[in-house]
């Protein structure tokens, strides 16, 4: 990964890290925590950086819809933080590893 592209990228893994500790317990909460450790772990090691990136980015979606439909009522709160994160994974770190030359 270009030097250029290191502190945007250490940027958006602490906005990761962070979004992780807020989340509150529950199963697709656990989901996106687990989605974010491995992503995290592959983005360090320069690994698996594609599949982890394709798997956070689904269960992230998922969170999400069960939000905005309804079904989680108590994750109501949170829900912008979900549309935050979603939004800098797709305009900040994805361009990011797509210039680095990972297909994401």
């Amino acid at each position: 990964m270009d030097a250029t592209d290191s502190e945007p990228l250490a940027s958006v893994c602490r906005l990761l890290e962070a979004f992780a500790h807020r989340l509150p317990q529950g199963e697709r909460e656990d989901d996106v925590r687990r989605a974010l450790t491995t992503a995290l772990m592959a983005l360090r090691e320069q690994r698996g950086v594609e599949d982890a990136m394709r798997h956070l980015v689904s269960v992230l979606h998922q969170l999400d819809e069960g939000a905005v439909s309804g079904k989680r009522r108590e994750f109501q709160r949170n829900a912008p933080a979900v549309g935050r994160l979603l939004e800098a994974l797709q305009e900040d770190l994805l361009p990011l590893l797509r210039r680095a030359g990972y297909y994401v």
